[in-house]
């Protein structure tokens, strides 16, 4: 048997990753965060109605991480995402400033800026083989 070639097998492991994902409901109250975070201008909306998108998903991945916390589970919990223009520190790998606090305890959530950099800090967690 030989090795399929790398964009049969990326699209393999893509495949199986969607899989496995879990599909969770639109949350009403991460949607009106989101909306203030458009409205105020907040990382990582921007004037002018950019980051819309991307103030969903930080607000959908912070309000299950809360939700994860308040039903007792203290391990780590990560958000990945490689676009570093809306989420982290300028011309850095690390979350920006003005995100800190929506990480901070007790949400607790960890940023990684790339899903490799997420599977690292699962592996030091304990979580990934």
């Amino acid at each position: 048997m030989h090795a399929l070639p790398l964009p049969e097998r990326l699209k393999d492991l893509s495949n199986e990753l969607l899989d496995v994902a879990i599909l969770l409901d639109k949350d009403a109250d991460a949607l009106s965060r989101a909306i203030e975070r458009v409205i105020n201008s907040k990382l990582p909306a921007r004037k002018g109605g950019k980051g819309a998108k991307d103030s969903v998903i930080l607000e959908h991945a912070i309000g299950l991480t809360d939700e994860l916390r308040n039903a007792g589970f203290g391990e780590i919990c990560v958000f990945a995402s490689s676009n570093t223009h809306d989420f982290a520190a300028s011309g850095a790998t690390t979350l920006h400033p003005l995100l800190q606090p929506d990480f901070d305890p007790p949400t607790n959530l960890q940023y990684a800026f790339s899903l490799s950099r997420a599977v690292a800090m699962l592996k030091a967690g304990g979580w990934v083989p």
